[in-house]
């Protein structure tokens, strides 16, 4: 058997991801205290966040998901 032979039996049942070839990039942060009830637009942005709640609770909506995030890490 010639060696491309070898290998196309050795990976007949390998299924191969795209490669992806990504960067993150950190945009900044900001510390924020608000009142019960309030709400902002909704927003869209490549990347993460990242949340951090100090004290209380915050429900988050994300692709249609609801969230209820509550203080500490």
């Amino acid at each position: 058997m010639s060696e491309q032979e070898l290998y196309t039996e050795s990976h007949r049942h390998v299924h191969f991801l795209p490669a992806m070839d990504w960067n993150v990039k950190f945009y900044g942060a900001h510390r924020q205290q608000v009142r019960p009830g309030w709400t902002m637009p909704k927003e869209s942005h490549i990347g993460f966040e990242i949340i951090v709640l100090l004290e209380g609770a915050q429900e988050t909506v994300m692709e249609n998901s609801r969230y209820l995030l509550e203080q500490g890490i």
